[in-house]
């Protein structure tokens, strides 16, 4: 399967329609959502109509979750036939298994934050529903993973660190710091605001590249 995975796009027009164009292709089966959906600037996209008609076009299916920021501006989607929320929950699609989780560390005060103490308890079921073979899709990294601000600190979850030391998925997918986008190993932040790109993976050969 080809999947193609972005996180943070804030309401960009011109980065939903080039996600949508790009997703159109025969290359992709299917789009990754992670987090960051809405902005609030001028010439952002702010409705959620505006963008899934943008997403709709593909054709293809698109699995989401929220973003802290999100939370700030009160957005939480709704699923539609082809675009629906995976936060906390395991979905198949094409033999392929999802897992996601939108919740981040206190940031700035938004509806999808949550302490590391909240956090570790979403964590106690959410282990249950990964396997080897899950893609998990977070919205911020796992503590010490790409995960470092423009003033060096990592702030990742310390919470999500320790699941991905009990449990270790295919790959896990997040963006939230956007200076931190990059590959590790099967770990990808695929923020937008900073490198304009997004990632083409396939999940059966490991391939991954920013596109």
């Amino acid at each position: 399967m080809k999947l193609i995975f972005s996180s943070d796009l804030h309401g960009s027009e011109s980065g939903y329609k080039r996600f949508s164009e790009l997703l159109v292709s025969d290359k992709f089966d299917m789009g990754l959502l992670g987090g960051d959906l809405m902005g609030n600037r001028r010439k952002r996209l702010n409705s959620e109509d505006e963008i899934k008609k943008i997403l709709h076009q593909s054709g293809k299916p698109i699995l989401f979750i929220m973003g802290n920021f999100d939370g700030i501006l009160g957005f939480n989607w709704t699923d539609t036939p082809l675009t629906r929320n995976i936060n906390q929950k395991r979905v198949i699609i094409k033999e392929q298994s999802f897992v996601g989780y939108q919740y981040t560390n206190p940031f700035i005060g938004g509806e999808f934050e949550r302490t590391e103490k909240q956090q570790s308890a979403d964590m106690l079921d959410l282990c249950k529903l990964i396997d080897k073979d899950t893609i998990l899709v977070t919205h911020g990294p796992a503590y010490g993973v790409l995960d470092r601000t423009h003033f060096g600190k990592s702030v990742g979850s310390r919470a999500l660190m320790n699941l991905l030391s009990s449990v270790h998925p295919k790959f896990h997918l997040f963006g939230h710091i956007h200076e931190s986008a990059g590959c590790k190993g099967c770990a990808v932040n695929g923020a937008y605001p900073k490198s304009h790109k997004f990632v083409s993976i396939d999940t059966d050969t490991g391939e991954v590249e920013f596109i």
